[in-house]
Parts: C-alpha cells; structure tokens; sequence
C-alpha cells in the first residue's frame, strides 16, 4: 500500500487502555472534516453522502449498545493494525483505508496506548494527551493501566465529561485547535450524558 506520512490529518489519541479517548472522537466526528473510525461511515463522509444529522446518530449508536459488553469503535478494521505494532509491521498491515485517508484533507484517529509504539514516523501528526482519567479507570475497574506519558500538541482533561460547561470548554478548545466549525453545543451534550449512562457497560457487574 501507498501511504503518506507526511500527512497532516492524522490525530494520535494518547490515553491508557479503558481511558475513554475514544469518546471525544466520536464528539469531534461530528464535524465534517473529522472520520469516525469505521469504514462505511468514513467512506460515506468521504463521498459526500453523510449529514450531519447521520454523524450525530452513528456517534450515538456507537455509545448506546443494548449490550452488557464494552464495544466500541477499533483501529485493526480501520486501519488493518493498531498502534502495538511496530511502524514496519504497519506499513506492511495497512489496508486500503488507512491508505487512501492518508492521502485526502479530512482528518482520522489512531489510538495509542503508552505501552504501544510511537508515531514518530509521522512527523506531521496531531497528539492529544489526555488527563484526569483515573476516575474512568477506577470506574471500568482497570486501575492497572499503564499512564499515559506524551504531552501532546494539546491536552484534553476527561474530568470535564463530569460537567456540562467544563466539557463544553474543552471541546471548544479542541474545535478551535483544528479550525472547526462550532458544533451543535445541543448534540454534543446529548453525547456526553449518553457516554456517563454507558460508560461501565461490559466493565462493572450489575
């Protein structure tokens, strides 16, 4: 596969497993330069065939599963390989996707854990460090998660999701570092008290 690594649409998410990064992706996908992590929907947005108000639904339907087991969006079938490889073993898994979205102006997530490799290969990258999170790891009863050590081009701090202004706050902060449009404030919210209601599912009994 061709890849590009100069690429300045690639955000690396710095958060340790069970962090909830993967949260504040789906609120920045609701942009129309942003990816979801999922083929068909990127695909879609790529085509010009998504709204806004289908980018809204998708992020909802990723988080409100009527299911007692964690899932959630991934990188293998993004990308066709994780952030645990090494960067040869990546350039050798990629897959057509991840392919094609380094080579167009819409931007896409990787995940990295603080045990997985660094995404140095590609300079021009984007990192958001998360912090504040210890209250979700407790929560999902995954406190042996390793810390997160990357500083970041920016911070994100996950104990805003615990109030509405706070996180509207830092989302904002987030919109402006990449140039967005301001989201609808109205969806956002609705995404971060749906993630709160679903947050422990496939981590907490009962």
């Amino acid at each position: 596969m061709v890849l590009n690594f100069d690429t300045d649409r690639l955000i690396v998410l710095h958060f340790p497993r069970n962090g909830g990064g993967k949260f504040i992706s789906l609120c920045l996908a609701l942009d129309k330069n942003m990816l979801h992590q999922d083929r068909r929907a990127a695909v879609r947005k790529m085509n010009g065939k998504s709204t806004k108000q289908e980018a809204f639904e998708f992020s909802c339907s990723v988080i409100d599963q009527n299911s007692d087991v964690h899932k959630e969006l991934g990188c293998w079938p993004f990308a066709g390989f994780d952030a645990s490889v090494s960067p040869d073993e990546q350039t050798a898994k990629a897959n057509d996707l991840w392919s094609a979205v380094s080579r167009q102006h819409w931007y896409f997530f990787m995940v990295k854990h603080p045990q997985d490799y660094n995404f140095d290969h590609y300079p021009n990258a984007h990192h958001i460090a998360f912090k504040n999170y210890l209250w979700i790891l407790k929560d999902r009863n995954s406190m042996d998660s390793q810390q997160t050590k990357h500083t970041g081009n920016i911070e994100f701090d996950q104990e805003s999701i615990l109030d509405k202004s706070m996180f509207k706050n830092e989302i904002h902060k987030l919109y402006r570092y990449f140039k967005l449009e301001d989201p609808d404030w109205n969806n956002i919210e609705h995404l971060r008290r749906l993630w709160l209601n679903n947050y422990k599912k496939g981590f907490v009994n009962g």
